[in-house]
């Protein structure tokens, strides 16, 4: 515990993907009341101060605890201060902050970044499964959307290997009739 009565603790990021649980641990020691505990989401801004909407509160002392707009239903306070958002939204990403309010102290604050992954979304083409003959060239295409962040690379597989292509152009030439 510091000094001044009151430890608190607090992850900078937290990593998770679209759709699953999250909880953004956090935790404190004081030896004051605490009248609030209170999670909001900062909404960062060039142009003026950061807008903040608040996510959950707890008031101990009458047993208090409310989720408010987008996080009802979703969000929970888990142990004296940790929040889980389940299930985790696109608009949850971003950073949150922590006010532990106490009858000597005041408030204490803190800031934790949620980080959203969102898995690709794949589309393969023509169809599968793809008929042809043999000796005819085949052209595969496969789109990646709505994936974050980026996706950097990817690779074709046939039979559960990887297909090593030659060049830009990404032409594989290693079949034959048995294993086209």
């Amino acid at each position: 515990m510091a000094q001044d009565g009151f430890g608190f603790t607090l992850p900078n990021r937290v990593h998770t993907t679209l759709g699953d649980s999250v909880t953004l641990e956090a935790s404190y020691s004081t030896n004051y009341a605490v009248i609030s505990v209170t999670w909001s989401k900062v909404h960062e801004s060039e142009k003026s101060s950061d807008k903040r909407t608040t996510v959950f509160s707890y008031v101990p002392l009458a047993n208090l605890k409310k989720p408010y707009g987008d996080y009802k239903g979703r969000a929970q306070l888990v142990g004296l201060a940790s929040l889980r958002i389940d299930p985790t939204r696109l608009g949850d990403e971003g950073t949150y902050s922590l006010s532990i309010m106490t009858d000597k102290l005041g408030n204490e604050e803190k800031f934790v970044h949620l980080d959203l992954f969102v898995p690709p979304k794949l589309e393969v083409g023509p169809f599968n499964p793809y008929v042809t003959t043999f000796g005819t060239t085949v052209t595969l295409t496969c789109r990646v959307r709505k994936a974050r962040p980026s996706v950097s690379s990817l690779h074709w597989e046939k039979d559960g290997g990887r297909i090593e292509t030659s060049g830009l152009s990404g032409k594989y030439s290693g079949g034959n009739t048995e294993k086209p």
